[in-house]
């Protein structure tokens, strides 16, 4: 939406196209967070399987943006420590709003819950000021994920 002016209708529908489209990119967040961890796992070079998800179908604005493996695309948190594009704090109020409202309207936004309590998560361990695709982390059973230094 940046960088385009849409008229979406009356007063707060701009809000509500907001929190549509933030429920979608957190989702989507979390996606391509599990799939650039199961390729590494899978011995897959993460540059050469970002390149074939970024023309295929798992392509997303976080996998061409935030890929969570450093190294890879130049504007992800990875390269920094995770340090914030879009803080974790951000990300959560966002999505409790649109989850709120999904509640309001007698939706069921599963996927969306999970990502929240991805936020709750990092948010819980300190974490409310990095980034919100700092969510890689838990990806690994272990809680760890290249990239990150927690004691940096």
């Amino acid at each position: 939406m940046a960088g385009h002016v849409f008229t979406v209708g009356g007063p707060t529908s701009g809000i509500a196209a907001k929190l549509a489209n933030n429920l979608m990119l957190f989702i989507t967040l979390q996606a391509s967070s599990e799939g650039a961890r199961l390729a590494e796992a899978l011995g897959l070079d993460p540059a050469v399987f970002h390149d074939i998800a970024t023309v295929s179908s798992g392509d997303s604005w976080p996998l061409r943006t935030w890929y969570p493996v450093p190294g890879v695309v130049e504007t992800s948190p990875a390269n920094r420590n995770f340090d914030a594009t879009f803080t974790t704090g951000l990300a959560a109020k966002d999505l409790s709003y649109a989850l709120a409202a999904g509640d309001a309207a007698g939706l069921d936004l599963a996927a969306g819950r999970l990502a929240m309590e991805r936020f709750e998560r990092l948010i819980d361990e300190g974490y409310v000021d990095k980034d919100c695709s700092l969510v890689v982390k838990y990806v690994g059973r272990d809680g760890r994920t290249p990239g990150f230094d927690p004691a940096a």
